[in-house]
């Protein structure tokens, strides 16, 4: 079975943190001044000025740890998540290494190490650094969601589906996890069980929108037009006026069609490029709809392969195409 569109993946945040332990407080540091080394001593006034945001003056804290302790693994690890958090992934990287060299069983360095190469598409690797945490650590859902992630983007669907219910039996029903098991019971032609994992976050959750569009999918593969069309309708009624108002309006477009309905189709489509006028999918359906029309509709069928064209020959032009791989946890 092949989905009719790109289904509406839930991905999780960034799972470690830089502080590793409680910072001691002024009197407390005054009182272990002479049992801590000036390398210790450092640290932990860097951690009370940690506020995570990546600054300069944070950065350049660090870095005078590691001058008296070049082998200091909590500064090193602390500066691989700024560099992260500031988008360079390669001082992030090369930092996560020297911590994760220093001790092999540095799970926080190791989980930075891997969102990193995770973000960079190198998912074999992250794979293998969040299998050994969880080798370290099992309790940490967060990993555990992670790796079943990585078997849903690499369509092994039923280790997939194995990891997300291991998450569940973890943290209790949540929503990410039941609505990207849903997607991977989709794939799987195993509709019934994906209607239940929907319809259970819809239940939790009655404005999480994106559940209704999954579940509309799954009522379009069925052919159950109108059950379809009703949670379509529920996005397109709602105050989310967001990305999901697009691919309400694109996947209703697609079933007006099937219908024969084209006219109603192509307003739809019509409204959907006024919200995102470079959405290539949309514009592809729009062609298929333009073409069982009158052979009049053939110079607007022109212009918008010239229009595909020149999107193809600018690959560095954002489009606001709502695909898998950009749509976020913490957006919804």
């Amino acid at each position: 079975m092949t989905a009719p569109t790109t289904p509406q993946r839930i991905f999780s945040l960034l799972l470690a943190i830089t502080i590793p332990f409680s910072c001691l407080s002024a009197e407390e540091l005054n009182k272990n001044k002479k049992q801590l080394s000036t390398a210790e001593i450092d640290f932990q006034e860097c951690l009370e000025n940690d506020d995570e945001t990546a600054s300069e003056d944070t950065i350049s804290c660090y870095q005078d740890v590691l001058a008296n302790d070049p082998k200091h693994k909590w500064a090193l690890n602390n500066l691989g998540y700024l560099f992260l958090v500031k988008g360079d992934t390669a001082q992030a990287r090369r930092y996560l290494d020297q911590a994760i060299n220093l001790d092999s069983n540095f799970t926080t360095a190791y989980v930075n190490r891997a969102n990193l190469l995770y973000d960079e598409h190198e998912l074999q690797q992250a794979y293998e650094d969040y299998v050994h945490v969880h080798s370290l650590d099992p309790s940490n859902s967060g990993v555990v969601f992670r790796i079943a992630e990585i078997h849903h983007d690499r369509k092994q669907y039923k280790e997939a589906i194995e990891w997300y219910s291991k998450n569940l039996k973890m943290t209790g029903a949540k929503k990410s996890t039941l609505s990207n098991r849903g997607l991977v019971y989709f794939q799987l032609s195993m509709n019934e069980k994906a209607l239940s994992d929907f319809a259970a976050v819809i239940k939790m959750d009655p404005e999480y929108y994106p559940s209704y569009l999954n579940r509309a999918l799954v009522y379009e593969d069925q052919k159950l037009y109108k059950e379809a069309l009703k949670d379509l309708a529920t996005v397109l009624t709602s105050s989310d006026k967001n990305w999901t108002q697009v691919k309400a309006l694109e996947q209703r477009a697609r079933i007006y069609a099937a219908q024969g309905d084209n006219k109603n189709a192509l307003v739809d489509l019509d409204k959907a490029l006024s919200l995102d006028p470079s959405n290539s999918l949309i514009l592809k359906e729009k062609m298929k709809v333009l073409a069982k029309f009158s052979p009049h509709e053939k110079e607007e069928i022109t212009e918008i392969t010239k229009q595909l064209q020149q999107m193809n020959r600018e690959p560095n032009s954002k489009s606001k195409e709502w695909s898998e791989a950009n749509i976020k946890e913490g957006q919804w």
